[in-house]
């Protein structure tokens, strides 16, 4: 097959659906496929860019065409290179902020069309439309109704054979549009891979590793995780150390400063290359995600903490999405709740899970033979 993928950015480490996209369209290369990724409003560039990008030494054809670009012109370079490669499929990764800054996507909509009429389509939904938990403001979810009506429009002007997302919440909002999305579980962008970097921050006897890997949510239960780690400690006569990893986000600071004012200690490491990142996973104790319990199937570092093997530990905000129940949690991950923290460390075990961008790769190949 002659597949396009289409995404907002695909500059490398700087954004997560332009990751995946590539890490997707090089797995589909190896599989035999001829594949090339357009990223059509890319804000990390000022000049447009045609050439490689190359994972893992597969190279991948690439058009970057900056946001700073004219709509029309925009267009005309996309069709321009969607002609060119004649595609059976176009696989369109769909974010609605990486199209428009109110996540707005009407123009958008109307004009796709013209470009993608002679393929097949699947849309990716990695996001929907802000607005739909029960604290949201009246102003939000005004916002969320425009971004859903925006949505409606391009799923009615494309008319995707093919609905996706890795996310059971935003699969339920599509059934309940009247759509049929697939589940496409979401990969790891790091790979399990045994080194010796790493191992130094990780797990002994009388240690007992933390690491927080990503962003960091707002209005989660910092204090009462503090808390019971230092009541823990104290009990156990236990070191732990709290690892934050990659770009954690502004509240870092927030968690740094309650963890210091608990006298617990902690690394701040920022970010690190792909094997330095997976080293640290493999050795830690249990891994911290911030994300609501209703979204972590769609969270990029808890697929990378499930792939090596940890425990999660979800310290997160009471997010709750409105009209609808939330999703129960995948295995091996655990809400944490005031007073349950220690009968969590004594009964984590290494639970496997090789989804892995391969499989999911074969698992879109044979969506797209289906439906061809």
């Amino acid at each position: 097959m002659k597949i396009a993928f289409l995404c907002g950015s695909l500059e490398p480490g700087f954004d997560g659906v332009g990751d995946y996209t590539r890490q997707l369209a090089v797995e589909l290369i190896r599989l035999g496929h001829a594949v090339i990724a357009i990223a059509i409003c890319d804000f990390n560039i000022d000049r447009e860019y045609r050439g490689y990008q190359r994972s893992e030494e597969v190279s991948l054809t690439v058009l970057r065409i900056p946001a700073v670009t004219n709509f029309s012109e925009r267009l005309k370079r996309i069709k321009d290179c969607i002609d060119l490669h004649n595609p059976d499929w176009i696989s369109f990764q769909f974010v609605p902020y990486s199209f428009h800054a109110q996540g707005l996507v009407f123009k958008l909509a109307w004009h796709l069309k013209m470009i993608c009429r002679r393929a097949r389509c699947q849309l990716m939904m990695h996001e929907l439309w802000v607005g739909m938990d029960e604290n949201a403001t009246i102003k939000r979810r005004c916002l969320g109704w425009l971004q859903r009506q925006s949505i409606k429009l391009l799923i009615h002007r494309l008319k995707p054979v093919i609905i996706s997302t890795q996310s059971l919440l935003y699969a339920e909002h599509l059934c309940r549009l009247g759509y049929q999305p697939k589940y496409l579980p979401l990969f790891s962008n790091i790979n399990n891979q045994f080194i010796d970097e790493g191992r130094s921050v990780g797990e002994s006897v009388n240690k007992l590793s933390l690491v927080l890997f990503g962003s960091i949510h707002p209005d989660t239960a910092v204090d009462d995780f503090a808390d019971d780690i230092a009541n823990y400690k104290a009990k156990m006569k236990s070191d732990v150390c709290l690892i934050f990893l990659g770009n954690c986000g502004a509240l870092q600071e927030h968690w740094v400063n309650v963890w210091k004012a608990k006298g617990l200690p902690l690394k701040i490491l920022g970010q690190q290359p792909p094997n330095v990142i997976s080293g640290i996973l493999r050795t830690a104790a249990l891994g911290i995600a911030t994300t609501p319990t209703a979204l972590l199937d769609k969270s990029g570092s808890v697929a990378a903490m499930r792939e090596h093997g940890l425990t999660v530990l979800a310290v997160t905000s009471n997010w709750r999405p409105r009209g609808i129940k939330v999703p129960a949690l995948p295995p091996g991950i655990i809400k944490f709740t005031k007073g349950n923290l220690e009968q969590i460390i004594k009964a984590k075990t290494y639970i496997p899970h090789d989804l892995n961008v391969a499989k999911v790769a074969r698992k879109l190949e044979g969506l797209l033979l289906r439906y061809s």
